[in-house]
């Protein structure tokens, strides 16, 4: 996944450049906009299962977090996704290993 941001420091939107299968997590009303074949499907944040369930309530309740989250997956020919966040404000970057999830 390659990212881009543009508008810095104020009013930042990243976009990532997904490739063919590439995933990204990201909080309800971020998506600004997207390329066509890139799908995307809404979810609890905690998962499924009735223990997902569960935590997604009490994240939703305490933490102020949203109770879902949309995963945008690009399909054979790869795609983008443009974000930003909903106040204004500036973006980071985190490099993760592989295998690590980070969701903010």
């Amino acid at each position: 996944m390659d990212v881009e941001y543009d508008f810095r420091p104020a009013f930042t939107l990243m976009t990532a450049n997904l490739g063919p299968g590439e995933s990204l997590k990201v909080e309800p009303g971020a998506m600004v906009a997207q390329s066509r074949g890139v799908d995307m499907k809404t979810g609890m944040g905690s998962g499924g299962g009735i223990g997902g369930f569960l935590k997604s309530v009490v994240k939703s309740a305490v933490g102020g977090e949203s109770f879902f989250v949309n995963t945008y997956t690009a399909g054979g020919s790869g795609g983008w996704v443009s974000l930003a966040p909903s106040a204004p404000g500036d973006i980071m970057e985190f490099h993760l290993a592989p295998g690590e999830e980070f969701f903010m």
